[in-house]
């Protein structure tokens, strides 16, 4: 049975129809795919830019180090890092991710986190410091007090840093690995190292001056 013109029409049309919906709905999928690239791109970049703030409060921290190890407290803290493309972008591109991409970058945000809170507990540590009239015995509590902090917050951006700078060797494939692997434990080290760069900095700050120790804050760069 053959069929009619118009019955020839009306399947042509239906077919192209049908042809066009499955192009848009490829040129749909192909847009969504690179989008999702694009993003994870500009996660990467954002990943360099957020190291170099990390470097930049290790050499804030180093310097209020020196300091505290002479008995003075610099009322100074840092702006908080933000990672905008991160907050709000990650969720769309973690199709475009491995899983070990996925799990490095949760990982070093959380890292991020905690160094601004520990901003936010400098902050603190200052307005209530501030607020408080104390005598010498009291100061010397807080003088202890603040180089733990500073300790503390010295720690949590070197771990920040390894993180970083592990992601930022490996973007391909920033797998952490087994817990108590080698990786694992090249991370224990630097914890250690950092944890000697402390006793180092308190060395250098030894007959130096609270003038002297404001000079060399002035003049870094971060």
């Amino acid at each position: 049975m053959f069929m009619t013109d118009s019955e020839t029409k009306l399947v042509i049309g239906g077919a192209s129809v049908g042809l066009g919906w499955l192009l848009a709905q490829g040129t749909v999928v192909a847009k969504e795919r690179l989008r999702r690239l694009a993003l994870k791109k500009a996660l990467f970049e954002e990943l360099g830019l957020v190291d170099e703030r990390v470097r930049g409060v290790l050499l804030h921290y180093s310097q209020q180090i020196k300091i505290a190890a002479i008995g003075g407290i610099h009322p100074e803290s840092m702006v908080a890092i933000e990672t905008p493309i991160y907050k709000a972008y990650f969720a769309e591109a973690y199709l475009a991710l491995t899983p070990a991409q996925r799990s490095s970058y949760i990982a070093t945000h959380a890292q991020i986190a905690q160094i601004n809170e520990g901003f936010e507990q400098v902050r603190k540590f200052l307005r209530d410091l501030k607020a408080q009239e104390t005598g010498n015995s009291t100061t010397l509590a807080k003088g202890a007090a603040w180089m733990d902090l500073l300790k503390a917050e010295y720690l949590n951006a070197a771990r920040a840093q390894s993180h970083l700078q592990f992601h930022l060797k490996n973007p391909n494939n920033p797998d952490l690995g087994d817990p108590y692997g080698p990786i694992a434990q090249s991370f224990g080290k630097r914890d250690h190292q950092a944890a000697d760069s402390i006793g180092e900095l308190i060395a250098q700050a030894e007959g130096k001056t609270l003038a002297e120790l404001r000079v060399h804050m002035a003049d870094r760069h971060i």
